[in-house]
């Protein structure tokens, strides 16, 4: 099974990835289930930034709503993103994981595959069980408290008034529905980049693997020449795969970290504010705690990728290379070469996954956080 297929099941659940192997009629209903689903998002977007435009009055009502109403607009340039790109996106999933490349040739590669893939399904487990535990809480958590006083877990403007019991469970059904999709394609959305960059990670181990395992004799009925010929395919093969995720998903990462550092930093802020032990403080602290598991495991990865090219290089100078021919060693300098720069998602040309970026993105945050404390003091 593609260590991919949850993504998609989840995709598909929040209306963003019709099924190809499916009936007219079905199509049919999911492109209207579809339209609905981002209806829902979009409506709620819209009706959030409508009310800070005409009922925010001040710094706490600003940062109040704006930080839903970013997450809100990411989760919609995401959804929008997977919608136009579903081709592109099965063309990198077929490059990365259809490739020979990917095919393990012996039981070692096998227990890399099977690494590889158990850090990926840990990964999304946990990030999945975190976002599900937030949007609970937010949700279903903060209910009593809003029904009470008849209020919706966000302020948004509505063209109708909440004293109807039936008004409010609509609005409330309709926050919660879109807010739990947005949340779900914004994670799955994450969740799949940072896949594709465990894939890659996996791709290069795979290669300093076949570096390490290559005898100095002639083996079988293939020189050292020619798997090292087979290196050197294999490895700009994994530049391409890099390459195509960094061209496919530019815009996507460039948007993400953007939005994540703002709301990060209006959610300190509120948080700040907040009394200590009611409901709003608790899941301003699950919800930061997403911001962050966010951020880390974008930039981890990033650096992941960074510190297993450099592996290579190291990889093929380590072997016997005095050993080697003349024309095997001219191979071999071709490879120490080409992985003498390590592979870097940079996206805008500034902007790169490391955990120098992750410390540089929380010491933005803040300090834009001291700002708008001495801006609200003033």
């Amino acid at each position: 099974m593609s260590p991919f297929a949850l993504y998609f099941r989840i995709y598909k659940f929040c209306g963003v990835w019709r099924p190809t192997d499916s009936s007219r009629c079905f199509k049919a209903f999911y492109n209207i289930y579809s339209a609905l689903s981002l209806f829902g998002m979009c409506s709620l977007t819209i009706l959030q930034f409508t009310e800070i435009i005409t009922n925010t009055h001040n710094t706490d009502d600003i940062t109040t709503n704006s930080f839903i109403l970013l997450s809100m607009v990411n989760s919609c340039f995401k959804a929008v993103c997977v919608l136009r790109h579903r081709n592109e996106i099965i063309g990198l999933i077929a490059m990365l994981v259809g490739s020979i490349y990917y095919k393990a040739r012996d039981p070692e590669e096998i227990k890399i595959q099977e690494k590889f893939n158990n850090i990926l399904w840990l990964n999304s487990r946990r990030y999945l069980i975190l976002v599900t535990t937030s949007v609970l809480s937010n949700s279903i958590g903060s209910l009593f408290s809003h029904l009470k006083h008849r209020t919706l877990p966000y302020k948004v403007w509505l063209p109708y008034s909440l004293s109807s019991l039936k008004l409010f469970w609509l609005s409330y059904i309709h926050q919660c529905a879109s807010l739990s999709i947005a949340a779900y394609i914004n994670v799955t959305t994450d969740l799949f980049i940072i896949g594709m960059m465990i894939q890659i990670c996996e791709q290069f181990e795979i290669l300093k693997h076949r570096l390490i395992s290559t005898n100095c004799e002639k083996t079988s009925s293939k020189s050292n020449g020619t798997i090292l010929e087979e290196c050197i395919r294999h490895h700009n093969y994994i530049i391409r795969c890099a390459g195509g995720v960094k061209h496919e998903f530019s815009a996507v990462v460039i948007v993400q970290l953007t939005v994540s550092a703002v709301v990060l930093c209006s959610n300190i802020y509120k948080l700040s504010r907040c009394t200590v032990n009611t409901t709003e403080f608790y899941n301003l602290i699950l919800y930061m705690s997403c911001i962050l598991v966010q951020l880390l495991i974008y930039c981890w990865y990033g650096n992941e990728v960074m510190l297993k090219s450099l592996e290579i290089g190291d990889a093929a100078y380590n072997m016997k290379w005095t050993e080697l021919s003349v024309i095997e060693r001219k191979t071999l300098a071709i490879i120490i070469q080409s992985t003498s720069r390590p592979v870097i998602f940079k996206f805008a040309f500034t902007i790169s996954l490391s955990l120098d970026a992750y410390m540089n993105i929380l010491k933005a945050s803040y300090s834009t956080y001291n700002f708008l404390q001495q801006f609200s003091m003033d």
